[in-house]
């Protein structure tokens, strides 16, 4: 079973390494995005990605001072180099050597510049958005860039498991880009409801924070089968029967 977890715009202060790090798999794809990104004057880049001025100045610092090389020197292990909730659940840092290498090889980090990471993957800090509208080539965003290249490497590194299924940890803006007709094994989605005076309710922070506790769950418990996540209960969250289809897992908390 693969799991996949969207990034975050906020990313950690500081590097922080586990090892051995790996590189990327798209190494050519990303740095066309980024000479893209590099040559983009700032009121372009700042119209493409919606951001403030502060925001875009520090967004372009990024990419103007982006390492030639991504090395133990000057990049980061792709699961801590993300702070927002999705990570804060995830709590990589905490991971033992036996998590770290069932990791590398359960979970992937969808990505608008990298397209997908493995969780040793070696990066440096980013702002690229997966909905963003970058054109290259015929491409009219980064969906077009990236849906092929993405869905093929998942379908190709699902065959290599023994329980040939996709979990859907990610958020919908992230999962878009994976072609689900190409894609010829199970896919399960997994959400996270609050029953509030006896009706439910999202909670966007709170579903974000919980897809990651639960990708930090499947990794300590070396799950490798959807059925067997029907005994989570962390943060009061349980599996609910009623809620569930065969392939989407519902998970109810009251509060």
């Amino acid at each position: 079973m693969l799991s996949i977890i969207s990034p975050s715009k906020t990313m950690a202060k500081e590097n922080a390494l586990l090892t051995p790090g790996t590189n990327v798999y798209f190494e050519k794809d990303f740095r066309m995005l980024l000479k893209k990104l590099q040559k983009m004057p700032k009121n372009q880049l700042q119209q493409l990605m919606a951001t403030s001025d502060k925001l875009t100045d520090e967004t372009c610092a990024l990419y103007q001072n982006f390492p030639e090389k991504i090395d133990a020197e000057t990049g980061r292990s792709a699961v801590l180099a993300y702070s927002g909730d999705v990570y804060q659940g995830l709590n990589a840092k905490d991971f033992t050597t036996e998590d770290v290498h069932f990791a590398q090889d359960h979970l992937r980090i969808l990505s608008g510049l990298f397209g997908v990471l493995r969780p040793l993957d070696l990066i440096a800090p980013y702002r690229l958005e997966m909905a963003t509208s970058l054109v290259t080539g015929q491409n009219k965003n980064l969906y077009g860039f990236w849906s092929k290249k993405i869905t093929d490497h998942l379908h190709e590194t699902i065959q290599g498991h023994q329980n040939k299924i996709l979990l859907n940890l990610a958020s919908g803006e992230y999962f878009k880009v994976i072609d689900q007709k190409k894609i010829d094994f199970p896919v399960y989605h997994v959400e996270f409801k609050e029953v509030k005076n006896g009706k439910l309710t999202g909670n966007a922070l709170t579903n974000k924070k919980m897809r990651g506790v639960m990708a930090n769950y499947i990794i300590k418990y070396k799950i490798d089968n959807p059925e067997d996540l029907m005994s989570f209960s962390e943060y009061g969250f349980l599996f609910s029967e009623a809620h569930a289809t065969h392939n989407h897992f519902v998970f109810l908390r009251t509060v």
